[in-house]
């Protein structure tokens, strides 16, 4: 949620912004929340606006866990403690033994995509009550047009787990240039005794290794599973200026 700033002009860029366009917003307040840690308006504002007699403020707003992803996949597993080695080598054979016909499989083409969005938006409404809600047909034609321009561009990645031919489990993620994002997901509740949404990322995180990304991204949020494989914190920010 940074400025889309030229490589190296970030501070040139605040500094000005701050002298030229703050005071055309009536001194601010300018909010900037979303910030994740590491990037420059996080390291540069706060000593800026010392500098000029602004005030700055800086609160965490939420954690978003990521994994640094090493060559292979079993490099992955050996970075996890016992206890969630242990878990996942289980919950993934148990997926295997109560799931017959697992198999996975990416959304690489226009007439896939057709067939495997509806998958996607239902496999999501049934998962909980709150994405039923949050799934209504104008979020999921705004999905539809997400998904439609990435893939275009080469950066969606589609998931699913299915078995017997039946889809169980999807993930809708993004393709940076080194990491992978998990933006959403959705499982047959049905199943869950089979852990088909974990299973799924965890094979998604082994498709991310083969593509050569550094790192998986489980995006905003502390949600228990993302711990369980291997995700640490890091923090996102709102940070305020004001004269």
């Amino acid at each position: 949620m940074d400025a889309l700033v030229a490589p190296g002009r970030a501070e040139a860029f605040w500094r000005e912004f701050l002298e030229r366009g703050l005071p055309a917003l009536g001194g601010g307040p300018l909010r900037l929340p979303g910030l994740m840690e590491g990037t420059p308006a996080l390291s540069l504002l706060p000593s800026i606006c010392r500098e000029t007699g602004l005030s700055c403020s800086v609160e965490e707003m939420d954690k978003a866990p990521f994994v640094s992803l090493p060559g292979t996949f079993e490099e992955y597993l050996g970075r996890l403690s016992t206890k969630e080695r242990h878990e996942l080598r289980r919950k993934m054979r148990r997926a295997a033994e109560l799931l017959p016909g697992l198999a996975f499989r990416v959304t690489r083409t226009p007439d896939e995509l057709a067939s495997d969005l509806p998958s996607f938006v239902g496999l999501l409404r049934k998962s909980h009550p709150a994405k039923e809600t949050f799934m209504d047909e104008a979020m999921a034609t705004f999905f539809r047009e997400v998904a439609e321009g990435f893939l275009a561009s080469g950066r969606l990645r589609l998931a699913f787990l299915s078995a017997q031919g039946v889809d169980v489990a999807s993930v809708f993620q993004f393709r940076t240039d080194g990491a992978l994002l998990l933006y959403n997901s959705g499982y047959d509740p049905k199943l869950r005794a089979a852990n088909p949404g974990l299973v799924l990322i965890a094979r998604s995180i082994g498709q991310a290794i083969v593509e050569g990304c550094s790192e998986y991204d489980f995006l905003r949020g502390t949600e228990r599973y993302k711990y369980d494989l291997g995700g640490v914190d890091r923090g996102i920010y709102r940070l305020t200026v004001s004269a």
